[in-house]
């Protein structure tokens, strides 16, 4: 797992770092949010999010180049409190599963783990 804020205080460029983490990665996790929603239909100004907005583009770029293979790494998860509207429409959040948590335990984000474990027995909500 990598967090972009636990990485040290060394100068890089973002960019990069997010390019070779999303690319290298087996899934990516986008985290349901209004802002997340936002930024990843295109709607945040320019100058709010930048580093969202590049992390949505990548996301829209690898999707539209082999959408077989990156539906199945990018999965979007709900938070408890959050909904799936707050799912950016390039996700498809009412057409392709998506990971909803209801609880911050291991049984209240079981599908999730059993997505990330590989799991076959176990799906996501397609709402």
């Amino acid at each position: 797992m990598h967090i972009d804020h636990l990485y040290d205080s060394t100068r890089q460029d973002w960019y990069v770092w997010a390019h070779e983490q999303i690319t290298t990665a087996d899934f990516t996790l986008i985290i349901a949010s209004p802002a997340c929603c936002v930024v990843g239909d295109g709607q945040m100004p320019a100058k709010l999010h930048r580093g969202l907005q590049s992390e949505m583009g990548i996301l829209r770029e690898l999707l539209h180049t082999d959408r077989a293979q990156w539906t199945k790494r990018l999965l979007p998860v709900v938070l408890p409190g959050g909904t799936p509207d707050e799912i950016p429409l390039f996700l498809q959040p009412r057409t392709v599963d998506h990971y909803p948590v209801h609880a911050f335990t291991k049984a209240g984000a079981a599908d999730l783990l059993a997505a990330l474990r590989h799991d076959p027995r176990v799906q996501g909500v397609a709402a």
